[in-house]
């Protein structure tokens, strides 16, 4: 056997030729993808120094700063800023100079997202990194270009549109065409679409695709959302779980479910504002169930967890007036027979006075949206304007009309033994007593928007005792408006008109005039001591009042507040107020201490033209604002 020799291969120079220009090749396209990469994300060498000429590996962490440069709007920037990853992990420096340029990245990627939920869709964003001093310096000049506006906004059903009035274009959904495309209101705008689909039958409605196109020429968005409407649904049976004390037929009675009827998410809404409304439960859980298999009704099941039934309330006051301190205590059960009866027992006590009162409401008197409602009350009181003894009732309809009104009346009844200047008289008095109030206010402890007016009428003649007949009038108007919408800063405003129709200020009971000044009235000033005096300078009251009062409140922290005001008014002895008597003017500063049952207040006045007899300052503490 001959052993063959091995052979050494051997390749032509024509061979190589292929694989040299396949080398060039590769070569140019790296310095392409370098070049584009730059484009992309910045230029990334150190001033001075190659890139090349930089060890990529290093293990030494980088430390930086970082800068956010371009002409930018104060929000927009902001939001830049808030998203930057560099900026949130600055005090963390990457390990390396990649792990450095992937954050880089990683911002101009967030940047972009920002931008374009701004509408700034030609926005560019160029990038610098110096590592040749410490710490490196990292800059993001950012172009932002023209923001663009909404030039066409469609709705497209698939397979086609349900029956009735579904919403087709920006208007149905609350857009304008026209606006700057940013993201918040077209996101909006696509709950927007689904809420009216389930208002109209359609609670299963989804969307299928959105397509937002940037016309970079004309600065548009044009958007197209594809929605699948689904099934048309109607209200099917309600299911009441969790009831112990409160009565199924009650709350059957006050949800009114519309069994049949097109399905309609906005009931559920209002099943829950009405359940609420009521104090009854501390949970309401309103769900959705799958309906059975072939059937169009949904299912509703109403969870419920009721609230304790009694409740006792503690509260306290000081004024440096002759009220001094002065405290409260009540007692309230708000379901005596399972249908929502509310008794509330309290007794206040001052260093003046002491009274009891109770108070009964029985709801869906008739209608939903009616009560009635009982008062009973018994006062003692020994001030420097009367002496008092009386018990007062009051029984009537509570009626509540559209979103914001309400309106109580019925027959009211005082027997009262006075004295005063040393006369003394007994009253036993009846009368009519209506309330009509409108209150659009957030919170009713501590408000920041909304208003608030009431005008109360009362006829009053005597069937015994001293005769008298007059008609009381008083109305009032506090308004509350947020100056940030944070609801940081609030500017309120009150404003009191009083009048007493009568003979003379005489023959109106001394309990029943008009009087101003104190803490709920006119701060600065002692208490009821704002009009006519008598020899001794103690309070006479009058037939005709005016209150005004301002505030300023400043939210510093969540628990702490500061409130600046100035108050005024004074009484007349006239029906009208004359103006003969300048208004009578206090200033003052105030302290607010926010907690779950409302604010606790601390307010210092001092008054601006008082009279010789004023004393220099008046202060307060108490619970709730002061108005």
């Amino acid at each position: 056997m001959v052993a063959e020799r091995p052979t050494r291969a051997r390749f032509p120079l024509a061979r190589l030729a292929p694989l040299l220009c396949a080398l060039l090749l590769l070569m140019q396209g790296c310095a392409q993808l370098t070049q584009i990469r730059e484009r992309l994300f910045g230029s990334e060498r150190a001033e001075g120094a190659e890139l090349e000429d930089v060890d990529a590996t290093a293990s030494e962490p980088i430390p930086y700063e970082v800068r956010i440069e371009g002409a930018l709007p104060a929000s927009l920037k902001a939001l830049l800023e808030a998203s930057s990853g560099l900026i949130a992990n600055k005090d963390r420096p990457p390990a390396s100079l990649a792990a450095l340029r992937r954050r880089v990245a990683d911002d101009v990627q967030r940047f972009n997202q920002v931008l374009q939920s701004e509408a700034y869709y030609d926005a560019r964003i160029d990038t610098t990194t110096d590592i040749a001093v410490q710490p490196a310096q990292v800059a993001l000049r950012i172009t932002p270009g023209p923001r663009f506006r909404l030039e066409a906004y469609e709705i497209v059903y698939e397979p086609g549109p349900p029956p009735g009035k579904a919403p087709l274009g920006a208007s149905d959904v609350g857009l304008k065409i026209g606006i700057h495309a940013t993201a918040s209101p077209l996101v909006e705008a696509e709950r927007t679409l689904l809420a009216r689909l389930s208002e109209r039958g359609h609670p299963n409605a989804r969307l299928i695709e959105r397509r937002y196109v940037a016309d970079r020429a004309a600065r548009t968005v044009r958007a197209t959302i594809r929605v699948d409407a689904g099934p048309a649904m109607k209200i099917g049976p309600l299911h009441i779980d969790g009831l112990e004390r409160v009565r199924q037929s009650y709350v059957e009675r006050l949800v009114q479910w519309h069994e049949g009827r097109t399905f309609d998410s906005r009931e559920l809404d209002r099943i829950r504002s009405v359940l609420a409304g009521t104090q009854l439960f501390s949970t309401i859980s309103i769900e959705r169930e799958e309906p059975a298999e072939g059937s169009e009704a949904i299912p509703v099941r109403l969870t419920l967890k009721e609230r304790k039934r009694r409740s006792v309330g503690v509260g306290a006051s000081y004024a440096t007036d002759e009220e001094g301190f002065g405290g409260q205590l009540s007692w309230e059960h708000r379901n005596l027979f399972g249908r929502g009866e509310s008794l509330r027992l309290r007794a206040t006590g001052s260093m003046i006075g002491q009274s009891v009162d109770a108070r009964f409401r029985k709801p869906y008197f008739l209608n939903r949206k009616q009560a009635i409602v009982a008062d009973t009350r018994l006062r003692r009181e020994s001030s420097e304007a009367f002496d008092e003894l009386s018990i007062s009732s009051f029984a009537g309809i509570e009626r509540r009309f559209y979103d914001h009104w309400m309106i109580t009346s019925g027959p009211a009844f005082v027997l009262a033994q006075l004295e005063q200047d040393g006369n003394k008289d007994n009253y036993v008095l009846v009368g009519l007593s209506s309330t009509l109030i409108y209150d659009t206010r957030d919170d009713e402890l501590d408000p920041t928007k909304g208003i608030r007016a009431a005008l109360a009428v009362a006829p009053y003649v005597s069937v015994a005792g001293t005769q008298t007949q007059f008609v009381a009038t008083n109305a009032t108007l506090a308004g509350y408006q947020r100056l940030v919408e944070s609801g940081r800063f609030v500017l309120a405003g009150r404003g009191r008109l009083g009048s007493i129709q009568g003979d003379s200020r005489s023959t109106v009971p001394a309990n029943m005039r008009l009087y101003a000044g104190g803490g709920g009235s006119v701060r600065g000033y002692a208490f009821r001591t704002r009009g006519p005096l008598d020899d001794d300078n103690n309070p006479l009251g009058g037939r005709s009042a005016v209150e005004l009062n301002t505030e300023l409140r400043t939210r510093l922290t969540e628990s702490l507040g500061l409130v600046t005001f100035v108050d005024g008014g004074q009484v007349y002895d006239e029906v009208v107020p004359t103006f003969d008597n300048d208004l009578q003017w206090a200033a003052g500063l105030g302290a607010r201490y926010f907690t779950g049952f409302g604010p606790l207040r601390l307010d210092i006045a001092f008054p601006l033209n008082g009279r010789d007899v004023d004393d220099l300052l008046q202060f307060y503490i108490s619970i709730g604002q002061a108005f």
